[in-house]
């Protein structure tokens, strides 16, 4: 079948319509008007995805893709469809689906689905959710692919066949399995002539290749993982190579795409997620001073939780799968019920002169040091000041300061030092 497109129809009508201006009689482009177009095309492409029925969907979002993506499958029914997610890869779960007209055919999934909306849900960790989307603008169909346009975060989604002979839960346990054994944050090989590095961000989900020396001698992508490999967002020209697809290969940890082979390598200092769990010493003020502290693993196995610096509250560590590092990043921690203010573990750079900031991006990572035999703390740089300490801060309804918080008692950690086995 040949694909549609349906901005193009539109876009062709509106250029014609400056140049039959000035005519004082017209006649119809179309023989049909707009509404039965859409509703034309609308009805092709639900046909097109009844008759499939079973589709891959590689989910983004954030509107610069920053969270990377996710492998779904969706099984359409006439209303209704079951969602299956690397993110809940022993659950599917139902809801319902429509077409609208919204200066567009839009498809959109406006019940709930807790993998569907997880994106757009907002948390205790994210109040403004990541930019997700369940609206999407259909931009073209085959019986190929059907591409859509997140209204929300402006993203490119395709909907593929599903070719897999497997049920599609066992498909995104294979694709969540891969997640969990990818052990190729950094790499290197040859593409082409010329010699290559990279990284993956296995937590963020995007490649970067690096083949020259200049500021601007690399590519990148963000991806998502399938039950083999990578399937990139968007093709990467090195070398004269150019690939969307690359396959790992985990007993030789290597990437490949079949014409070349890249071999990943480990940081030095990574830890496995297990080697963080139990009771430390926690030192600060260059290890004058000492907290007892407990981190316990999240039931999702995605970090730990910090408990022992303040009896108020714990702190969420994230686990970094490519560094074998945890991530400590600044945190609301509280609510102040007097005054409603949000109560922060900010970032603080006390080498740096004093600065903090409450953006939650910034913080530490938490990495093993081999010849002292212990954890240590090292700024994330996404600070202008190098992170070294804590403070809590409070922060207005309407996101402005307000100082420092003492209602916990002590607000201040200063000068992390070390952690190291009780």
């Amino acid at each position: 079948m040949k694909t549609r497109h349906f901005l193009m129809t539109l876009a062709a009508a509106a250029m014609l319509l400056p140049a039959q201006s000035c005519l004082k009689e017209t006649t119809d482009v179309f023989e049909t008007s707009s509404s039965a177009r859409m509703q034309q095309f609308i009805q092709e492409t639900s046909d097109i995805l009844l008759s499939q029925k079973t589709w891959f969907m590689d989910y983004y979002a954030g509107t610069d893709k920053q969270y990377g993506g996710y492998a779904y499958v969706l099984e359409f029914g006439k209303h209704s469809v079951v969602v299956s997610s690397e993110l809940d890869p022993e659950n599917s779960y139902e809801s319902l689906y429509r077409f609208t007209s919204d200066n567009g055919p839009v498809l959109t999934f406006d019940t709930n689905n807790p993998v569907l909306h997880y994106f757009a849900t907002p948390s205790s960790v994210a109040y403004e959710a990541m930019n997700g989307d369940f609206e999407y603008m259909i931009l073209e169909y085959s019986a190929e692919k059907i591409t859509l346009l997140g209204k929300r975060s402006g993203n490119r989604y395709y909907l593929l066949p599903y070719n897999s002979e497997e049920k599609p839960l066992d498909y995104v346990s294979k694709v969540s399995a891969l997640a969990e054994e990818f052990r190729a944050p950094a790499f290197e090989g040859t593409i082409g002539d010329s010699p290559v590095t990279g990284t993956v961000d296995i937590n963020n989900r995007w490649i970067t290749i690096v083949y020259g020396e200049g500021e601007d001698d690399y590519a990148k992508s963000a991806f998502v993982f399938t039950d083999n490999g990578l399937r990139l967002y968007s093709p990467i020209v090195v070398n004269g190579c150019t690939f969307d697809y690359l396959w790992y290969v985990s007993n030789n940890n290597l990437i490949t795409n079949g014409v070349f082979t890249l071999k990943g390598k480990l940081p030095d200092d990574y830890q496995p997620y297990s080697a963080f769990a139990g009771d430390f010493e926690f030192g600060y003020y260059n290890g004058t001073r000492k907290f007892n502290v407990t981190l316990t693993p999240t039931d999702d196995g995605n970090g730990y939780i910090m408990s022992g610096l303040n009896s108020n509250f714990t702190v969420r560590l994230t686990y970094d799968k490519g560094l074998g590092r945890l991530r400590w990043n600044t945190q609301i921690v509280g609510i102040d019920e007097a005054t409603g203010n949000s109560v922060y573990l900010a970032a603080w750079s006390l080498s740096g002169g004093g600065s903090l900031t409450w953006d939650t991006d910034t913080g530490v990572t938490i990495h093993w040091v081999e010849e002292k035999g212990q954890f240590e703390f090292e700024d994330n740089g996404y600070f202008d000041s190098p992170v070294d300490s804590w403070i809590l801060w409070a922060i207005t309804p309407e996101g402005k300061s307000a100082g420092q918080y003492s209602g916990f008692g002590s607000s201040q950690i200063p000068y992390l030092t070390y952690m190291k086995r009780r």
